[in-house]
């Protein structure tokens, strides 16, 4: 500095806010539109309160949980109940949520298929737990899907999830540690033991 001068402070200046960009929420029509024009290509998309969000890929634990699920159920269910597989349940018009298993009458076809004529719902957590556990038990409660059970990957613990109540929240929340077994909800019949998963 010139002569001696001290350099003059300048106190920080408040950011300022940002715009709140345009946002567009679509619906289910949307959703088919987008998927019969190419646009959404081969990506792995739901529908959560108008948002289209791009699921996670699947590691090894999940997939590994997911084919044992399967096999075990497959064992387990009668055959006029259906097993989804990453199916989109279109419970709403800004809900098309894909869950990893659902269990219903196999007499419904999958687009008329409604959130009380499910049996169970599955998802199976790896990096999902929070959104699971969270906005996606809410969304499943709310359609009427009586039982729900999120399954932690590496730890093989279950959330079930019983009794919806139209404000998305449960009545009852377990936690099932593995390696216990755990009942099929009614009117299925079984068990699968959580630590062969």
């Amino acid at each position: 500095m010139a002569n001696g001068a001290r350099p003059s402070t300048i106190a920080a200046l408040p950011a300022p806010a940002e715009p709140m960009l345009p946002r567009r929420r679509f619906v289910v029509s949307d959703l088919f539109a987008l998927q019969d024009s190419g646009r959404l290509g081969e990506s792995d998309v739901e529908l959560i309160d108008g948002d289209l969000v791009i699921a996670a890929a699947k590691r090894n634990d999940h997939e590994v949980v997911k084919r044992a699920l399967l096999r075990s159920l497959a064992r387990l269910l009668p055959e006029d109940v259906a097993i989804g597989v990453e199916q989109t349940l279109y419970l709403a018009d800004d809900q098309a949520p894909e869950p990893d298993i659902a269990l219903y009458p196999l007499a419904i076809l999958p687009e008329d298929l409604r959130g009380d004529q499910v049996y169970l719902l599955i998802e199976i957590a790896q990096s999902s737990l929070a959104r699971d556990l969270g906005r996606k038990a809410q969304i499943y409660a709310a359609a009427g899907i009586g039982n729900y059970w999120v399954i932690e990957a590496q730890s093989r613990r279950l959330f079930r999830h019983r009794g919806p109540l139209s404000d998305g929240a449960w009545r009852e929340i377990q936690i099932v540690d593995s390696p216990e077994r755990v009942a099929l909800p009614a009117p299925l019949a079984g068990d699968l033991a959580l630590g062969e998963l």
